[in-house]
């Protein structure tokens, strides 16, 4: 041998054909169901269901009435803040009896959150509007000044708002108001 490396020969065989299923594709003649479309509301459509879920919060009695003195809680919910003042012109001009009626309620609802009424202060503003109640410059209020500013001056605060603000600003621990804090939950 000459160094070389004998190559084995290969043989191949006949392969058999594979067969392959027949299959029977039949057509359908039925339509396929449409396709189900999701009908997209309104903004207006959207803002009233906003104001119908927050004004059903204190219909107590589910008859499309809720109590006047429950509406500027019910509006500040919504993110309108009016004065006392704006309060009574808006709601108690034709409610005499005590009661707003939902009818009512959204006018007039609806007419402020189309129209430029009062919104949210901004950080500065609340920064600057605690700054002029902290005479010390401490970075903190106590309770009882915050009561007294409240009870004292501006638009005077019931005793029951007065408390659950109170309730959510003050630190429990230090019996003290870090109003730098509470001024970004206050500008949200």
């Amino acid at each position: 041998m000459n160094g070389e490396v004998p190559v084995p020969e290969i043989t191949t065989q006949e392969e058999a054909p594979i067969e392959k299923p027949q299959v029977e594709i039949q057509s359908v003649e039925a339509p396929l169901p449409p396709l189900p479309v999701k009908e997209v509301e309104s903004p207006e459509t959207i803002l009233l269901k906003r104001v119908r879920a927050a004004f059903d919060t204190f219909d107590q009695q589910n008859n499309s009435t809720c109590d006047v003195r429950e509406i500027g809680t019910i509006l500040r919910s919504l993110g309108i803040y009016p004065t006392l003042e704006q309060l009574h012109g808006w709601m108690e001009e034709d409610e005499p009896s005590g009661f707003v009626t939902w009818e009512r309620f959204s006018k007039v609802t609806i007419r402020i959150l189309s129209g430029t009424y009062p919104v949210k202060s901004d950080e500065e503003t609340l920064f600057r509007a605690f700054l002029t109640l902290d005479t010390d410059k401490k970075g903190y209020l106590l309770p009882d000044e915050l009561k007294k500013s409240l009870t004292s001056q501006g638009e005077v605060f019931t005793e029951e708002e007065i408390e659950e603000m109170l309730a959510a600003c003050t630190d429990p621990a230090e019996n003290k108001i870090y109003y730098e804090d509470y001024i970004t939950i206050l500008a949200k």
